[in-house]
């Protein structure tokens, strides 16, 4: 089977962005009533306010995911593949001790729930929020190192793949929730569903990376001026 051109996968991809823009919306529009009426009023307060809190975590990415693009695609316009691995390696470590970083984050904050939010929730809110941030982070903290493989997928131009397994997860998503809350659970087990679904998503790219693109990362040292200037880039992206 050939390989689609770059200027195709670009097209195709482009097409499965709206698609999935599209069925994504439909889904939300039909699914979020249901989501309110199984859960109640309680519970899908709770699950709204762990993925708002959990979502500041996304902070932390401070730009890298742009830079990655940026630093592969440009080693690899040099066919420079060496580089493109010590690019990758770098990153897996950083995004790896990020990753420790919300884990810990995350527990902390599940200790201390009643500090925060006391006053808002009550004692088997707080309770049950506290399972729901840890549930959460350690989604969050798992994901973190992936963020990697995507963008290197994303810097081999690989549209078609990144979009349609975007779309796929837009699908499948609602669809175990559903199936989740049909079967009498709530809060607790759609994150726990949730994070069932994202782990075979990032062993899915991870599988993807390993057969098709076929990087070996390298663990060694960076130029300090190349380092200084992914740093410098992250942090204008961030800001």
């Amino acid at each position: 089977m050939k390989s689609i051109n770059a200027n195709t996968n670009r097209k195709i991809g482009i097409i499965l962005s709206y698609i999935s823009i599209i069925i994504g919306t439909t889904i939300t529009f039909f699914y979020t009533p249901f989501l309110v009426n199984k859960l109640g009023d309680s519970q899908y307060g709770l699950f709204s306010l762990v993925n708002s809190v959990v979502g500041y975590f996304t902070l932390l990415d401070f730009g890298f995911g742009i830079a990655i693009i940026r630093y592969v695609s440009s080693a690899i316009a040099n066919k420079d593949y060496k580089q493109v691995s010590s690019v990758v390696g770098f990153f897996i470590i950083i995004y790896s001790i990020l990753g420790i970083m919300i884990l810990a984050l995350g527990i902390l904050l599940s200790m201390n729930v009643t500090a925060f939010f006391s006053k808002a929730l009550t004692d088997d809110e707080i309770l049950i929020f506290s399972k729901l941030i840890i549930i959460g982070t350690i989604s969050m903290a798992m994901s973190f190192p992936f963020k990697v493989i995507n963008s290197t997928i994303q810097a081999f131009q690989n549209f078609v793949y990144i979009k349609f397994s975007l779309l796929v997860k837009h699908i499948i998503n609602p669809l175990v929730m559903i199936g989740i809350l049909l079967m009498g659970y709530k809060s607790i087990g759609l994150l726990v569903g949730a994070l069932v679904v994202n782990f075979i998503f990032l062993i899915i790219d991870l599988l993807y990376y390993i057969f098709k693109i076929k990087i070996i990362p390298r663990f060694g040292k960076i130029e300090t001026a190349k380092l200084k200037e992914m740093a410098v880039y992250s942090l204008y992206i961030f800001i």
